[in-house]
């Protein structure tokens, strides 16, 4: 199965669907409460994980809204 960009959100996109900042993002993914994997400088956090906290629909919305253009 091939690997689309929705299959990763980045830590700014979760930072906006969290209502937090992009570093309460990382200090998350630090403290292992948020799975994800260094791309270069960059966080991909899998969207599963971001469906875990959030619930499928919510992840989906925003996508399908384009606010997930990071």
């Amino acid at each position: 199965m091939a690997t689309t960009h929705t299959d990763f959100l980045s830590a700014k996109q979760v930072a906006r669907l969290l209502n937090i900042s992009r570093q309460a993002v990382q200090l998350r993914i630090h403290s292992g409460s948020l799975q994800a994997q260094k791309v270069g400088e960059y966080w991909a956090i899998p969207r599963p994980e971001v469906e875990r906290i959030l619930g499928k629909e919510a992840v989906d919305r925003f996508l399908d809204n384009g606010k997930g253009d990071a």
